[in-house]
């Protein structure tokens, strides 16, 4: 029913499990399956019902829903009439110095999954390689002083989501965009480096959100309320998203995205698994890509419940897309290339 040593609830193997090439699974499924080292022990899953009526699953709430593959219907058709203007402007911060590439890669998805309009806030230094990069966005370069300057009030009114956090740093610019971006009543994603500053100078959000930490990430915001690590987020991945949504309960909505091998996405209601994916995606780059995609589809006016889980799961379809069961060799910037093609 799980591999003995696999424990059922969180996905951690407790000493020592065994490998199965496959594991048949009775009644219910168990939603440590499907996340942490549950991969690398449970092989292909099948799952028997034993007959029992779907009557009888009605009377039980599931503690997680598992996602197998994209909700296209989440997705809406295009009218042959459209225009830019109607899919969003979406405004990316991040790219301090000697990190341009974190922002690139999240525009590029973002322009790639559909967004109408992006702009890059960056520094002057990476402005070069930027707009050689992504000539399809616009760029605004700022220091700490002409912030107020480069987010004007006329810019400012035309930006319908904000993403930052990717190659944000953690210096002076940084936190100053990050407290300027925090006043602007926007839907925004938060990564990275966003997501450090708020652990380090709890800074209050308000807007409705999607953050998206890996474990080391979502150790430090689990932090400012009790000593965390990485690893203690692996030990029960379940326990620590439903504590970091607590964190931004102020927040007018908020969805969580705890990344890893079976990414888990929390709105305050139900926790979703993703099955997509694979170990190739373990490669730099690859949040800042899904950061991209998500923003992006927001922009669209796709729910932020939605936008999360659809953005998830075409990121770990195009990997798959371009792996086809290998597990090493995969860029970032080539989930970004094949988003077309998962994209409908």
């Amino acid at each position: 029913d799980i591999p003995s040593g696999l424990l059922a609830d969180t996905g951690v193997i407790s000493g020592v499990a065994i490998k199965a090439d496959v594991t048949v699974c009775f009644v219910g499924l168990k939603q440590g399956m499907f996340t942490a080292q549950a991969k690398d022990v449970c092989g292909d899953i099948v799952f028997s019902n034993l007959d029992l009526p779907d009557e009888l699953y009605l009377q039980v709430n599931a503690d997680a829903q598992l996602i197998q593959k994209v909700n296209y219907t989440l997705l809406p058709k295009r009218k042959a009439s459209s225009h830019k203007g109607n899919f969003g402007h979406v405004l990316i911060v991040g790219g301090n110095v000697t990190m341009p590439g974190a922002i690139i890669l999240a525009a590029t998805a973002a322009l790639r999954a559909g967004a109408g309009l992006v702009t890059i806030v960056t520094v002057a230094e990476n402005l070069p390689a930027i707009s050689q990069a992504v000539p399809e966005a616009i760029v605004k370069t700022c220091d700490i002083d002409t912030i107020p300057d480069a987010l004007n009030e006329d810019f400012i009114s035309g930006v319908t989501h904000v993403a930052m956090g990717m190659g944000l740093g953690q210096d002076d610019w940084a936190l100053a965009l990050l407290r300027f971006c925090a006043q602007l009543d926007k839907p925004m994603l938060l990564d990275a480096d966003a997501l450090n500053l708020i652990a380090q100078h709890g800074i209050a959000m308000t807007s409705p959100l999607v953050v998206t930490p890996h474990p080391g990430e979502a150790a430090r915001l689990l932090s400012t309320m009790k000593p965390a690590t990485s690893a203690s987020v692996q030990q029960d991945r379940f326990a620590a998203i439903t504590a970091i949504h607590a964190l931004f309960e102020k927040t007018k909505s908020c969805t969580i995205i705890l990344k890893g091998a079976g990414s888990l996405i929390f709105d305050g209601k139900r926790i979703k698994i993703c099955s997509l994916g694979n170990a190739a995606m373990a490669a730099p780059g690859m949040g800042d890509v899904l950061s991209g995609i998500i923003i992006a589809l927001m922009a669209q006016g796709i729910k932020i419940n939605d936008s999360a889980e659809l953005g998830v799961c075409l990121h770990a379809c195009a990997a798959d897309a371009v792996m086809q069961g290998k597990t090493r060799g995969l860029l970032a910037s080539d989930v970004v290339d094949t988003l077309p093609g998962v994209l409908q």
